[in-house]
């Protein structure tokens, strides 16, 4: 199933390569480019240099800098820049911090392929839109 549009491009940040590969297998022949980091100082070079429109990270990355710090940085480069958040363990206090943070949507660990193929789609529509206006 491809998620036609312009060149998508989605930046995977985790420190569990199993995850880093189990998401470019869910994107596979989609049409999207998964493009994928181990930890936020790549992220955020890739981001910079890649230009994702959409960053699906891990919150709990064991590196100095964790996945909310990032998503600040990255958010500060460009707002427009649609970020989900992936958590295994995470309460409603937690969420709603979150999204004053600059996260833009948290799904649960594990994540259905379906269910994240869908959420990108619709990511990926918004952000064309923002881009659309003057």
């Amino acid at each position: 199933m491809k998620l036609t549009g312009p060149t998508r491009k989605l930046l995977v940040v985790d420190d569990n390569v199993s995850i880093l590969e189990t998401i470019e297998d869910i994107f596979k022949d989609t049409g999207v480019e998964v493009i994928i980091a181990d930890n936020p100082i790549h992220a955020l070079y890739l981001f910079k240099t890649q230009h994702p429109q959409v960053v699906l990270a891990d919150l709990n990355l064991k590196t100095a800098m964790d996945g909310v710090t990032m998503a600040q940085k990255m958010k500060m480069t460009n707002p427009l820049t649609i970020v989900f958040a992936l958590s295994g363990m995470l309460s409603m206090f937690e969420a709603s911090y979150l999204r004053g943070a600059g996260i833009d949507s948290v799904m649960a660990k594990p994540v259905d392929a379906d269910r994240l193929r869908q959420i990108a789609r619709t990511a990926f529509q918004e952000r064309e839109e923002w881009e659309k206006l003057p």
